[in-house]
């Protein structure tokens, strides 16, 4: 039998082969376009192989640090996974519980990693805090260092958001109106989505079936189907035709500067009945008090919440699936 059809490491589910670890350290192995992995280019058709320090070391040795990078970020990743997953069933199971221990597991490194990819892959990249730092500029100096500075300063407790930056923007469809939009800086970005990370499936776990807003894998488009299904009639008659409606009326309301009249101790309220650690429940009440600079005048929020901060996840979280 071939070693692509023998057992061990070199089957995957279904039958799908791959390619056998060689048993020599070192060992090259060809990538089907004349070249070694791990070696000098040759030249084929001239038959002479190039002089020392011009063939693909240089290539081979940034595909090696690529596929690390990606190594370690679906490792991160898969850690997140876990604890996600930990804290959803949790939730699920006592509905009227509090946990009281996520600090640690938001101020670890690998969930900082994973927010920082997260934030780094935002359209808001380039859209510098108060501030004036920008993704590209963190990354130039070093993101892994950027990362342990953050830990240190949530683990020492001097870590102080900073006030977001407040532009107007027109509101579509209304001619002459515009809503306020807070630009909060990179680093309160990571550390924000840091917590939503962790914190999120201890209250998505909780939520009723009917609720859209600002959720992982729910958006205005699936309200509206919801309420379309909702209204389909339903009973058939002695015709064949249905016609009795379980809905008769669709009310659509908006409350008038809902961002801006956020209670912060009724908010917290709500955030201490699932969330019991205090150093995660002060850390969300600096975010909610951290102020506004307006026009280079600062102005304080004692109420409401920024808009332009990070809500959940337009896509369904894997521990949901």
């Amino acid at each position: 039998m071939s070693p692509k059809h023998s057992m061990g490491s070199g089957i995957r589910n279904m039958g799908t082969a791959v390619r056998p670890p060689a048993t020599e350290a070192g060992y090259p192995w060809k990538t089907g376009d004349g070249r070694l992995r791990g070696g000098a280019s040759v030249v084929v058709r001239g038959r002479e192989s190039r002089p020392h320090g011009e063939g693909g070391q240089e290539v081979d040795r940034l595909s090696v640090t690529e596929k690390s990078a990606d190594a370690d970020a679906r490792a991160d990743k898969a850690w997140l996974l876990s604890v996600q997953r930990k804290l959803y069933q949790w939730s699920r199971e006592h509905p009227e519980g509090t946990y009281r221990d996520v600090w640690n597991w938001i101020t670890d490194i690998r969930n900082l990693r994973c927010a920082w990819r997260t934030v780094a892959a935002n359209k808001g990249k380039r859209t510098p805090g108060i501030d004036g730092a920008t993704v590209s500029r963190i990354r130039k100096q070093g993101a892994d260092a950027y990362l342990e500075r953050i830990r240190e300063e949530l683990r020492s407790g001097s870590y102080q958001p900073s006030p977001s930056r407040r532009v107007w923007i027109p509101k579509p469809g209304k001619p002459g109106k515009f809503r306020p939009l807070g630009i909060i800086t990179v680093k309160d970005r990571i550390v924000q989505c840091a917590v939503k990370q962790i914190v999120e499936p201890l209250f998505e776990a909780r939520f009723w079936h009917v609720s859209y807003g600002f959720r992982p894998g729910r958006s205005c488009h699936g309200a509206l189907e919801h309420i379309r299904l909702a209204m389909r009639p339903t009973g058939k008659a002695d015709d064949g035709k249905r016609h009795t409606f379980p809905c008769q009326y669709v009310i659509e309301s908006d409350i008038k500067s809902c961002f801006d009249q956020i209670s912060h101790h009724q908010a917290m309220e709500r955030i201490r009945r699932r969330s019991g650690d205090r150093k995660v429940n002060r850390l969300i009440l600096r975010f909610l008090k951290a102020g506004v600079l307006s026009e280079d005048q600062f102005v304080r929020t004692d109420t409401g919440t920024p808009q332009g901060g990070l809500s959940a996840s337009s896509d369904k979280p894997p521990y949901l699936q």
